[in-house]
Protein backbone atom coordinates (compact mmCIF):
# COMPACT_ATOMS: atom_id res chain seq x y z
CA UNK A 1 0.00 0.00 0.00
CA UNK A 2 1.54 3.02 -1.37
CA UNK A 3 1.75 6.24 0.87
CA UNK A 4 4.72 6.38 3.15
CA UNK A 5 5.43 9.69 3.40
CA UNK A 6 2.74 11.63 1.73
CA UNK A 7 -0.86 9.58 1.45
CA UNK A 8 -1.22 7.39 -1.70
CA UNK A 9 -3.89 5.14 -3.19
CA UNK A 10 -2.04 2.85 -5.48
CA UNK A 11 -1.91 -1.13 -4.49
CA UNK A 12 0.54 -4.11 -5.12
CA UNK A 13 0.58 -7.47 -5.18
CA UNK A 14 3.21 -10.12 -5.43
CA UNK A 15 2.39 -12.76 -7.75
CA UNK A 16 4.19 -15.26 -8.89
CA UNK A 17 7.38 -13.34 -7.78
CA UNK A 18 6.02 -10.45 -9.67
CA UNK A 19 5.02 -7.06 -8.33
CA UNK A 20 2.14 -6.36 -9.79
CA UNK A 21 -0.75 -3.39 -9.39
CA UNK A 22 -3.63 -4.28 -7.79
CA UNK A 23 -6.89 -2.24 -7.16
CA UNK A 24 -6.34 1.38 -5.69
CA UNK A 25 -7.54 1.87 -2.23
CA UNK A 26 -10.31 4.24 -2.65
CA UNK A 27 -9.43 6.70 -0.33
CA UNK A 28 -5.66 8.20 0.30
CA UNK A 29 -3.58 7.29 3.58
CA UNK A 30 -0.21 6.98 5.00
CA UNK A 31 0.30 5.45 8.32
CA UNK A 32 -1.97 2.91 7.81
CA UNK A 33 -1.38 -0.53 9.08
CA UNK A 34 -2.87 -3.67 8.29
CA UNK A 35 -2.98 -7.24 8.03
CA UNK A 36 -3.91 -11.19 6.28
CA UNK A 37 -3.45 -12.24 2.83
CA UNK A 38 -3.29 -11.20 -0.59
CA UNK A 39 -7.50 -12.20 -0.54
CA UNK A 40 -8.22 -11.44 3.22
CA UNK A 41 -6.42 -8.39 4.21
CA UNK A 42 -7.76 -5.62 6.23
CA UNK A 43 -6.48 -2.42 6.70
CA UNK A 44 -7.25 0.22 9.67
CA UNK A 45 -6.86 3.51 10.47
CA UNK A 46 -4.10 5.79 8.89
CA UNK A 47 -3.93 10.03 7.74
CA UNK A 48 -5.32 11.15 4.57
CA UNK A 49 -2.85 14.53 4.86
CA UNK A 50 -5.01 16.78 6.24
CA UNK A 51 -6.39 14.38 9.42
CA UNK A 52 -6.46 11.32 11.23
CA UNK A 53 -8.75 8.18 9.99
CA UNK A 54 -10.66 6.04 11.94
CA UNK A 55 -12.07 3.50 8.86
CA UNK A 56 -11.01 -0.11 7.77
CA UNK A 57 -11.23 -1.09 4.73
CA UNK A 58 -11.35 -5.23 3.23
CA UNK A 59 -9.54 -6.24 0.59
CA UNK A 60 -10.71 -10.14 -1.12
CA UNK A 61 -8.32 -10.45 -3.92
CA UNK A 62 -10.33 -8.06 -6.50
CA UNK A 63 -11.91 -5.03 -4.23
CA UNK A 64 -11.79 -2.88 -1.30
CA UNK A 65 -14.57 -2.51 0.57
CA UNK A 66 -15.26 -0.21 3.38
CA UNK A 67 -15.86 -1.76 6.82
CA UNK A 68 -16.61 -1.10 10.22
CA UNK A 69 -15.57 2.66 11.68
CA UNK A 70 -13.01 2.11 14.63
CA UNK A 71 -13.67 4.30 18.08
CA UNK A 72 -10.81 6.47 17.63
CA UNK A 73 -9.23 8.08 14.83
CA UNK A 74 -5.16 8.23 14.72
CA UNK A 75 -2.33 6.91 12.11
CA UNK A 76 0.62 4.67 13.12
CA UNK A 77 -0.85 2.32 14.49
CA UNK A 78 -0.11 -1.69 14.16
CA UNK A 79 -2.44 -4.58 12.96
CA UNK A 80 -2.19 -8.20 13.72
CA UNK A 81 -4.75 -10.83 11.85
CA UNK A 82 -6.75 -10.79 8.93
CA UNK A 83 -10.22 -9.45 7.52
CA UNK A 84 -11.75 -12.66 9.10
CA UNK A 85 -10.90 -11.16 12.99
CA UNK A 86 -8.17 -8.72 13.64
CA UNK A 87 -6.45 -6.55 16.67
CA UNK A 88 -5.50 -2.97 15.92
CA UNK A 89 -3.22 -1.30 19.19
CA UNK A 90 -1.31 1.79 19.22
CA UNK A 91 -0.97 4.44 16.87
CA UNK A 92 -1.00 8.50 17.39
CA UNK A 93 -4.34 10.42 17.51
CA UNK A 94 -4.01 14.06 18.06
CA UNK A 95 -2.92 14.01 21.56
CA UNK A 96 -0.34 12.00 21.21
CA UNK A 97 1.02 8.25 21.34
CA UNK A 98 -2.10 6.13 22.69
CA UNK A 99 -2.58 2.60 24.57
CA UNK A 100 -5.96 2.08 22.61
CA UNK A 101 -6.87 -1.48 21.12
CA UNK A 102 -10.06 -2.89 19.79
CA UNK A 103 -10.66 -6.46 17.64
CA UNK A 104 -12.05 -6.69 14.52
CA UNK A 105 -14.60 -9.74 14.46
CA UNK A 106 -15.00 -9.77 10.42
CA UNK A 107 -18.00 -6.82 11.58
CA UNK A 108 -17.34 -5.01 13.79
CA UNK A 109 -14.58 -3.11 16.28
CA UNK A 110 -15.15 -4.08 19.47
CA UNK A 111 -13.20 -1.58 22.28
CA UNK A 112 -10.58 -3.99 24.57
CA UNK A 113 -8.07 -4.16 26.93
CA UNK A 114 -5.56 -1.21 26.52
CA UNK A 115 -2.06 -1.47 26.07
CA UNK A 116 0.53 -1.57 28.88
CA UNK A 117 2.88 1.14 26.86
CA UNK A 118 1.42 3.75 24.66
CA UNK A 119 3.23 2.88 20.66
CA UNK A 120 3.17 4.49 17.68
CA UNK A 121 5.43 3.09 14.46
CA UNK A 122 5.72 -0.08 16.02
CA UNK A 123 5.71 -3.39 15.33
CA UNK A 124 2.34 -6.14 15.71
CA UNK A 125 1.98 -9.20 14.51
CA UNK A 126 -0.18 -12.64 15.32
CA UNK A 127 -3.69 -12.72 15.63
CA UNK A 128 -6.29 -11.36 17.34
CA UNK A 129 -5.74 -14.04 20.55
CA UNK A 130 -2.37 -14.27 20.41
CA UNK A 131 -0.20 -11.16 19.57
CA UNK A 132 3.39 -9.27 20.79
CA UNK A 133 3.67 -5.94 20.40
CA UNK A 134 7.22 -4.50 19.87
CA UNK A 135 8.96 -1.46 20.69
CA UNK A 136 7.76 2.45 20.67
CA UNK A 137 8.86 5.26 18.79
CA UNK A 138 8.17 8.42 21.02
CA UNK A 139 11.23 8.09 23.40
CA UNK A 140 13.08 5.93 25.35
CA UNK A 141 11.11 5.79 27.92
CA UNK A 142 8.97 2.72 27.27
CA UNK A 143 10.59 0.06 25.51
CA UNK A 144 8.48 -3.31 26.91
CA UNK A 145 7.45 -6.03 24.64
CA UNK A 146 3.87 -6.91 25.25
CA UNK A 147 2.03 -10.08 24.14
CA UNK A 148 -1.73 -10.41 23.85
CA UNK A 149 -3.94 -13.27 25.04
CA UNK A 150 -7.12 -12.39 23.65
CA UNK A 151 -8.29 -10.26 27.32
CA UNK A 152 -5.20 -8.59 28.41
CA UNK A 153 -1.44 -7.81 27.99
CA UNK A 154 2.16 -8.63 29.26
CA UNK A 155 5.00 -7.05 29.57
CA UNK A 156 7.65 -9.08 28.53
CA UNK A 157 10.44 -7.33 28.91
CA UNK A 158 13.16 -5.46 26.85
CA UNK A 159 14.91 -7.63 24.15
CA UNK A 160 14.16 -7.64 20.41
CA UNK A 161 16.80 -5.45 20.20
CA UNK A 162 15.75 -2.94 22.73
CA UNK A 163 18.64 -2.75 24.52
CA UNK A 164 19.35 1.31 25.88
CA UNK A 165 17.01 2.49 22.89
CA UNK A 166 13.71 2.54 22.00
CA UNK A 167 13.32 1.53 18.21
CA UNK A 168 10.53 3.04 15.97
CA UNK A 169 9.45 1.72 12.55
CA UNK A 170 9.66 -1.89 13.91
CA UNK A 171 8.13 -4.84 12.17
CA UNK A 172 7.25 -8.50 13.56
CA UNK A 173 6.21 -11.70 12.01
CA UNK A 174 4.39 -14.25 14.11
CA UNK A 175 3.06 -14.73 17.51
CA UNK A 176 2.92 -13.83 21.07
CA UNK A 177 4.76 -17.33 21.54
CA UNK A 178 7.41 -17.05 18.58
CA UNK A 179 8.18 -14.09 16.67
CA UNK A 180 11.00 -12.39 14.65
CA UNK A 181 11.26 -8.97 14.74
CA UNK A 182 13.64 -5.92 13.06
CA UNK A 183 14.14 -2.52 13.40
CA UNK A 184 14.38 1.10 12.12
CA UNK A 185 15.90 4.08 13.74
CA UNK A 186 17.48 4.12 17.42
CA UNK A 187 15.57 6.97 18.86
CA UNK A 188 18.08 8.05 22.16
Amino acid sequence: VDGASSPGIACEALISGVWEEDEDLPVRRYYTSGGGSRTNFLIAQGNNGATERETSLEFDGTTWNNSADMHWNCYASNTAGDASGAMTCGGYPTAGPTTEMAQYNGSAWDVESDMNNARYIHGCDGTKTNAIAYQVAPDASAKENETYNGTSWTDIGVGGGGGTYSRGGAFASGTGDAAICGFGKANG
